[in-house]
């Protein structure tokens, strides 16, 4: 069948690779060493052609590396990358063979799983390894680059959507948004899920944003694209705001566009009473008429007299939406299908977070979404942004920060079927070979769910050729993501018995 080289300095892990192998396929021969100094030293007396060597070369088809991260030092992690260059080179294999490398290590309190995301690289494997799936991770390995098949573990078929993460690097932040460079134009108004470090709070971990402005830069082939955020709870507000007050700040100048002027109208609700918090500050902030209604009644009824002027650039409405109880999305749409033509731009107000569902639909019809306890400046500062030329009685002030973060772009993605050690999913392209990208699989409170992350294994056609079908092997699962990827799975099992 083939040989294999174990570099393991702890007895017991040596055994559970041992024992993975053999019962994977008891023709196959493990060549181990305790130390990578041992493992180095014996390449090097490959290279000098010693008659004497132990163990001997095999003559059989070399497989691949199994070797733990503790035995090498830091410096000497890059060499992982190029192993699959150095076997051939010796002669183990041919430049054509499927030749794997798989990692293994103990989690440190400075360990960064993102160092080891070669393409040459099959897996890393955390120890203490569970048995069960340390088999699975091996098999996978010694198939190669082909489909997820695995034979002792459940596969679900799940028809789900997971979200798909693509990191992208940020050239600035502010209060409101961000900037970012991109490979190609984005559409103006479209909205998108990212998430990061600094928007995580106790009930999110991720935020909308919606695209601004989109530009090419002259000389380079990229994009110069700004976001703006889209229903940002209160603490993720602050959050960012204390992010771009570490920067700079610029002044939010009047900007004078033509003849005509603002109208603001609160929509109020006697239950919560929420825009009576927003209308001071926002008078205190802006030099426009503005008119409070008691009920939703009797705004409708106000605004139904009013007519289309070309002296009124916009009508902004705040709406109270806790009045709708639970139907935001249809009394809204049923609230400006009542005032067509009246230049309204609406701003929704609400006591409770709404599900990520309602807000991704009422985003394609009102301009953004405030939370309680409001953040009065962030309020101000992002309507001024919104109407540039709106007058204000005082100055108001942005802060931004130029930075090298991260973040990640999430993309909806179609499951096909779903394993404690990887993921098959349906995508509207081919995923190239060795990429990585990470996953998160939703549940109602999203604080719960980690970002896995994956290598794509194999690519295909689907059986209609109008997309793909993307095989990716979980890379470096910890512990608790497998746990979580369990549970997650036995609610997709409950909900499909309950729904069937």
């Amino acid at each position: 069948m083939g040989w294999i080289i174990v570099i393991e300095e702890n007895p017991k892990s040596l055994a559970d690779i041992q024992e993975a192998v053999l019962a994977l396929d008891p023709r196959i021969l493990v060549i181990s060493f305790t130390q990578s100094s041992e493992f180095l030293n014996w390449m090097q007396d490959i290279q000098d052609h010693k008659t004497n060597l132990t163990p001997q070369v095999p003559a059989d088809k070399f497989l691949g590396l199994v070797t733990s991260i503790e035995t090498w030092r830091f410096r000497d992690v890059k060499l992982i990358g190029k192993f699959k260059a150095l076997f051939i080179q010796k002669g183990f294999a041919k430049s054509e063979d499927d030749i794997f490398v798989a990692i293994t290590g103990y989690e440190t309190p400075n360990f960064q799983k993102r160092r080891f995301e070669y393409r040459s690289i099959n897996n890393f494997i955390f120890k203490p390894f569970e048995k069960l799936t340390l088999r699975e991770f091996l098999r996978l390995c010694f198939a190669g680059r082909s489909a997820l098949k695995v034979q002792d573990i459940y596969v679900a078929k799940a028809a789900a959507q997971i979200e798909m993460l693509k990191e992208i690097h940020l050239s600035a932040v502010d209060e409101l948004g961000f900037q970012t460079l991109s490979d190609r134009p984005l559409t103006l108004g479209s909205i998108a899920k990212y998430y990061s470090g600094f928007l995580e709070t106790r009930q999110h971990r991720s935020a909308l944003a919606e695209v601004v402005s989109s530009a090419p830069r002259s000389s380079e082939d990229v994009h110069d694209v700004r976001l703006r955020f889209f229903a940002l709870d209160n603490a993720q507000s602050f959050a960012v705001q204390k992010l771009a007050q570490s920067g700079k700040r610029r002044l939010l100048l009047n900007e004078p566009n033509g003849k005509g002027r603002y109208e603001f109208y609160f929509v109020r609700s006697h239950a919560s009473g929420l825009s009576q918090e927003v209308e001071p500050s926002l008078e205190r902030f802006f030099d426009h008429p503005m008119q409070a209604y008691d009920t939703a009644s009797e705004a409708n009824t106000a605004l139904a007299h009013l007519q289309k002027s070309d002296l009124i650039k916009a009508r902004i409405v705040f709406l109270d939406c806790n009045q709708f109880l639970g139907n935001e999305v249809g009394e809204v749409q049923r609230f400006l299908a009542l005032h067509p033509d009246k230049q309204i731009k609406l701003f929704l107000l609400s006591s409770e977070i709404l599900p990520e569902k309602a807000e991704i639909e009422l985003s394609a019809i009102c301009q953004d979404i405030y939370y309680v306890p409001f953040n009065r400046s962030y309020i101000a500062k992002a309507l001024k942004q919104k109407f540039p030329d709106l007058v204000i009685k005082e100055e108001l002030y942005e802060w931004f920060k130029e930075t090298d973060e991260s973040l990640y772009a999430a993309t909806p993605a179609d499951l096909v079927e779903v394993s404690e050690i990887g993921v098959v999913i349906r995508y509207h392209r081919p995923i190239a070979l060795g990429k990585f990208r990470e996953f998160v699989f939703s549940l109602p409170n999203e604080t719960e769910a980690p970002n896995v992350l994956a290598q794509c294994n194999f690519t295909q056609a689907s059986e209609d050729k109008k997309s793909w079908l993307c095989h990716f092997v979980f890379f470096g699962l910890h512990d608790h993501e497998l746990k979580f990827i369990r549970r997650w799975m036995l609610t997709q099992y409950v909900d499909q018995k309950q729904k069937s």
